[in-house]
């Protein structure tokens, strides 16, 4: 869970909230203060979130919040924290949801480290993906994707399991009461289309994503000393080959494309940015493999050809008597293409410079 912050409230400790018995705050956000709480019907531990007050005192929000927290509660992964119950306490006028609680740390705290195992890093960016997915299969945008609300329960074990949270801020994707708030969301992950005050979409989502999948293979944040989020909108993307010394071509590119500043040249979900750095990590080892440099050659001679072309000329040089790759292969491998290539406007694709 986040780390406590200073100043937060705490007359609640060891007062009761409906069922549940406050035992221990576990930190505090923008919107809301965690605790760790007991049902004393059940004798389950659970996690509330209480809503700020600053937050809480608007009816017309604590309406859009409860009917996004339970839009939310509906979400059954593996890998999103369960919201068990979007209550009022009418003696505090306090409005709180009570979630599953995870006995572990954050990723920011484990990001905070250093860059991560590889491996690893690859394991909990795939389940924070399929989390993802799922809020976004749901009609829900997350909006506030960053290390500190994905949970990593049994930390550091064989059995390590990342889980979302924090959907305070989530909005319907098609709803019309959309919260009003300003730029929602943690300024290091911010896309530049949220940081320009317009709403975000499952793209936004997904640039914070790979923002989050950078800080793990780097250990650092995305833009570091930069200012943010000025720099989301405006600085180039830093040197991945530098920065993400595990990486291979196929994964920076991946990356990079989640990382677009027009949403529209990003993947068209979260699941697609997920298969191309699955796909990645299944691809040979060596930097440079000879599929990869054929294309490279061919648009080398020709410049820039729509992908079908493209498909067609590689069939065309390729070896009687290569058994590796075959034209079915080149043509299965369509997703792997966008990843190596970048699409322009006009639909044709170019060596991406990585």
């Amino acid at each position: 869970m986040t780390a406590d912050i200073e100043g937060a409230p705490d007359s609640l400790l060891g007062t009761l909230v409906g069922s549940w018995v406050i035992e221990e705050k576990l930190g505090s956000g923008g919107m809301g203060v965690v605790y760790r709480a007991r049902n004393r019907h059940l004798g389950r531990v659970d996690a509330i979130k209480m809503l700020k007050k600053d937050v809480n005192s608007s009816m017309e929000f604590r309406k859009r919040f409860e009917k996004e927290a339970r839009a939310a509660a509906g979400i059954q992964h593996p890998n999103v924290v369960r919201i068990y119950a979007v209550e009022f306490d009418p003696d505090l006028q306090q409005q709180y949801m009570v979630m599953e609680y995870i006995d572990g740390p954050d990723l920011g705290a484990v990001s905070d480290k250093g860059p991560m195992d590889h491996a690893r890093a690859m394991r909990i960016f795939a389940e924070t993906a399929a989390a993802l997915s799922a809020v976004h299969e749901n009609g829900l945008v997350h909006r506030d994707v960053k290390p500190e609300n994905v949970l990593l329960r049994n930390a550091g074990t064989k059995t390590e399991q990342a889980l979302l949270t924090d959907f305070g801020i989530a909005k319907a994707v098609d709803s019309q009461t959309a919260l009003t708030l300003g730029a929602i969301g943690t300024p290091d992950y911010m896309s530049p289309e949220v940081a320009n005050l317009e709403d975000a979409t499952a793209r936004s989502d997904q640039y914070a994503l790979g923002a989050i999948l950078y800080r793990m293979l780097s250990g650092e944040r995305l833009f570091e000393g930069h200012e943010v989020p000025k720099a989301h909108r405006d600085e180039a993307l830093p040197d991945l080959l530098e920065k993400l010394p595990s990486s291979n071509r196929a994964l920076r590119a991946a990356i990079t494309r989640s990382l677009e500043k027009d949403p529209a040249n990003r993947f068209p979900t979260v699941a697609a940015f997920a298969a191309a750095v699955r796909e990645s990590q299944e691809a040979p080892s060596d930097s440079r493999p000879p599929l990869q440099t054929l294309m490279e050659e061919i648009l080398s001679e020709s410049g820039p050809l729509a992908a079908p072309e493209l498909a067609d000329r590689i069939n065309v040089r390729l070896p009687d008597d290569d058994a590796g790759v075959t034209a079915l292969q080149v043509e299965g491998r369509a997703r792997l293409f966008a990843q190596l290539f970048h699409r322009r406007p006009d639909g044709r694709i170019a060596v991406r410079a990585l």
